[in-house]
């Protein structure tokens, strides 16, 4: 009965070691950001795609007010666009 519960130690260890020497190593690692402007921007939450206009759930046109109004319940109408200097926006 000891050797099996010796036996369960030396993974939960060797786990432990390890997730103690990533944090370390992580740590030890300058992080960089990217430089660039941040901007706010309007969000116009539609449950129906907003370039070709079909619904692509499975409920369908006939399921439109629902989903509008989950959608716009989820979504807020402000969002953060964010342009970095080497162009990239997200």
């Amino acid at each position: 009965m000891r050797e099996n519960r010796e036996r369960g130690r030396i993974p939960a260890l060797s786990a432990l070691l390890l997730l103690v020497l990533r944090l370390r190593v992580g740590a030890a690692s300058p992080v960089r950001a990217a430089s660039g402007s941040v901007y706010t921007c309007a969000v116009t939450p539609c449950y129906a795609h907003p370039v070709t206009g079909e619904i692509e759930d499975s409920g369908g046109s006939s399921s439109y007010a629902t989903g509008q109004g989950m959608v716009e319940g989820t979504i807020y109408t402000t969002g953060l666009l964010e342009l970095t200097d080497t162009g990239s926006i997200t």
